[in-house]
């Protein structure tokens, strides 16, 4: 993740997290304790200030527009198509 981020912050990529079941991810660590523990102290330090909850998930639902875990969609087949809309648009931004 640590690489996928420093692309993302060149501009060079987009980081797309798509919430497939119910959890806390707001407040989860983008790189994981094991990863952080044997990255370089100043590169450690900054991987702390990340969380995942920082990045736009998806997909969201269509009459609240609020972020919806695919699992909890009546028919999973119409989040799907919104994630790949979504991925096409931001694609060709």
């Amino acid at each position: 993740m640590p690489k996928a981020m420093a692309i993302n912050d060149q501009g060079k990529a987009k980081i797309f997290p798509i919430l497939l079941s119910n959890c806390d991810f707001q407040h989860w660590h983008i790189t994981p304790d094991p990863v952080r523990e044997q990255l370089p102290k100043d590169n450690a330090a900054a991987s702390d200030n990340f969380t995942i909850g920082s990045y736009q998930f998806f997909p969201m639902d269509d009459e609240k527009q609020r972020l919806k875990p695919i699992n909890r969609w009546n028919y999973p087949e119409d989040a799907w198509t919104q994630v790949a809309q979504r991925l096409r648009a931001l694609s060709k931004a």
